[in-house]
């Protein structure tokens, strides 16, 4: 007979985030304020993401200087187009932004002109650090408007566009996006649409509006990380171990809190009559722990290759299996473990 099959499993909650629009801010000015634009009061959420449609359809060179907001918060420009008969609009982004329950986005404008749009989005569960993916633009005249294709690294991911034509006439969005913001004003049309990518298939920013001039703006957000477990994690170890005839080998598996040269035995497990068992142990980042297999008492890590089985144990590890075959007749062990990942 030999041991056909032992595995040993260690599992990790992960705590995983939501991407989710949380408001829309939309303003048509006509330069009430020279050359500001200030978006309405909205509550800003500490760790979001703050997305701004900026656009004028009067002169076509007008562009925008800054953006500020009462948070301080910076503010990055994401790019830019013209088209001579729609105007010009940009796109910029403020990350891993400081919170404000009463939050005003400014635009400084070169130009004290009319037909001046703003929009601002605001996205949790977007990464914090660098959290812009892909852009594109486009322009032109048609009743489709379209950016061509950017390609998302990832699913999961906030794709965003922004359109502006010279037609107050109703738009619509493109397949897969939702509206998020519609401003119209005497001669020029604004809006912005969303939506949460759900496979890494290409994507465009795209509309079908009038036979009109029109620029549309995309870019794509990426989906903040999965948490890293917390200090304490919660580790469930699973065996599962029987001879080739069916028989459960005399095998024990046990986990063990390193301190230097000692160590504590925090959770032992011996297969019941089917050949399986399971069982939790809590530890901590602060520690170290090691995994141990014992058939007949024995510390079978001795017969494997140097470090086969001994497995160091961290919070951040979310999974390790081990696969054993034991030939009863040599009492040597051919396999080894599979590792951890």
């Amino acid at each position: 007979m030999k041991l056909r099959l032992l595995s040993v499993a260690l599992l990790f909650p992960l705590a995983l985030f939501a991407q989710t629009r949380v408001s829309v801010t939309p303003v048509f000015d006509n330069a009430s304020l020279g050359l500001l634009t200030k978006a309405p009061a909205f509550s800003a959420t500490a760790g979001n993401l703050l997305w701004v449609f900026a656009a004028e359809g009067y002169n076509r060179t007008t562009s925008v200087v800054s953006i500020e907001d009462t948070a301080g918060n910076v503010f990055t420009r994401i790019d830019s187009d013209v088209q001579p008969g729609a105007g010009r609009a940009e796109q910029w982004y403020a990350k891993n932004i400081s919170g404000n329950p009463a939050d005003v986005v400014t635009v400084k404008w070169t130009d004290n002109i009319p037909d001046r749009v703003v929009i601002v989005h605001q996205y949790s569960g977007l990464d914090t650090v660098s959290p812009l993916d892909v852009l594109n633009s486009d322009n032109g005249q048609s009743t489709a408007a379209a950016t061509p294709s950017i390609f998302p690294i990832k699913s999961g991911e906030i794709a965003v566009s922004g359109l502006l034509m010279d037609s107050p006439n109703p738009v619509t969005v493109g397949a897969g996006y939702a509206i998020a913001g519609d401003l119209s004003g005497t001669g020029a049309h604004a809006a912005t649409e969303d939506q949460l990518t759900s496979s890494l298939s290409p994507l465009m920013g795209n509309w079908t509006i009038p036979d009109v001039n029109w620029v549309v703006l995309q870019a794509s957000f990426k989906a903040a990380p999965p948490a890293l477990p917390p200090i304490q994690n919660v580790v469930t170890v699973s065996i599962s171990a029987l001879y080739d005839d069916g028989s459960v080998p005399p095998i024990q598996v046990g986990v063990y809190q390193l301190n230097g040269s000692n160590s504590t035995a925090i959770l032992t497990l011996a297969p019941d009559p089917t050949g399986a068992a399971s069982g939790q142990v809590t530890v901590s980042s602060a520690q170290t722990y090691q995994v141990s297999l014992f058939l007949n008492g024995k510390d079978m890590n001795d017969m494997l290759y140097p470090g086969a089985l001994a497995l160091a144990l961290m919070p951040k590890l979310s999974q390790a299996n081990f696969l054993i075959v034991l030939f009863k007749t040599t009492g040597l062990v051919k396999s080894f473990s599979s590792g951890a990942s």
